[in-house]
């Protein structure tokens, strides 16, 4: 009965209190936080890594990402469709973007059981194939998204700030893009607490959208379980780990947030991963 109360009483409020701690000190300390301004001097010597697997729908982001041509490397697997790859090919060669099929493979569970067109969100797919692509990268910088993201300012400026500051690895700011639902909003109001927090914690790296020191991204990479659900904050664990230089920069990074219940879940539970 006791370790009942315990559960459904003090570990909330223990969860509760570390928060609102976090959240005070990050009101009064500017620790690890290098905004972007009208100083910052942009930087283009950067890959932005986007990994795409399982359908090629996937890639929602190819207007968006037009702007920055070879700069783009798009990285699958092996496990991909023909039709996968002629038309990753296709898009490629359109916007005169760059691709990386890895050469490491995932488990042979997971390889052997992932169905084509399914995007899969377990397992090692994804890391294993944003490991392999500094195979072939060699820009000073990289800056990792999703193929579903994009940025209202230029990357430019996401470099450029991460150079100035001489740091190794930086968080960004996500913010909430719609607010059509009351459990939207809600998560909006989270994700600005969130943020905040990162003020004194910028280890809490997003796999959304991060940027890096290229040969400190991939020394992360290789230490990395490459375990899909842990993989943005292990990699901000493991630079801390390793004593790299971390900071947190408010650059904007609008992400598509669960409008409803059954999304959100499954969300949830995998983000409890």
């Amino acid at each position: 009965m006791i370790d009942l109360v315990i559960a459904l009483f003090f570990t909330p409020l223990l969860i509760v209190t570390i928060d609102t701690f976090a959240q005070m000190r990050s009101r009064v300390t500017e620790i690890n936080y290098f905004p972007v301004t009208a100083e910052t001097a942009p930087c283009t010597d950067y890959t932005i890594i986007v990994p795409i697997y399982g359908n090629i729908a996937y890639l929602e982001n190819v207007a968006y990402l037009h702007q920055y041509g070879e700069r783009v490397l798009l990285t699958t697997s092996q496990g991909e469709t023909e039709a996968f790859y002629t038309e990753l090919e296709r898009i490629a060669r359109d916007h005169d973007f760059r691709t990386h099929i890895a050469s490491r493979l995932p488990s042979a569970r997971e390889h052997g059981t992932q169905d084509p067109g399914i995007r899969s969100t377990e397992g090692t797919v994804r890391d294993t194939i944003v490991l392999d692509a500094h195979d072939s990268i060699t820009s000073t910088y990289v800056v990792c998204i999703d193929a579903d993201t994009v940025t209202d300012v230029s990357l430019d400026y996401l470099v450029g700030a991460l150079k100035d500051a001489d740091l190794d690895i930086a968080s960004v700011m996500l913010t909430a893009a719609n607010r059509d639902t009351l459990l939207a909003r809600l998560q909006g109001h989270e994700y600005r607490m969130a943020m905040r927090i990162r003020r004194v914690m910028p280890w809490m790296i997003s796999g959304g959208c991060h940027v890096a020191r290229r040969e400190v991204h991939r020394d992360l990479m290789l230490k990395h379980s490459l375990f899909f659900q842990g993989n943005d904050v292990e990699l901000g664990l493991l630079a801390d780990l390793c004593e790299y230089r971390i900071g947190h920069i408010p650059f904007v990074v609008p992400t598509t947030v669960p409008s409803h219940f059954r999304a959100w879940f499954r969300q949830r539970r995998a983000w409890a991963g």
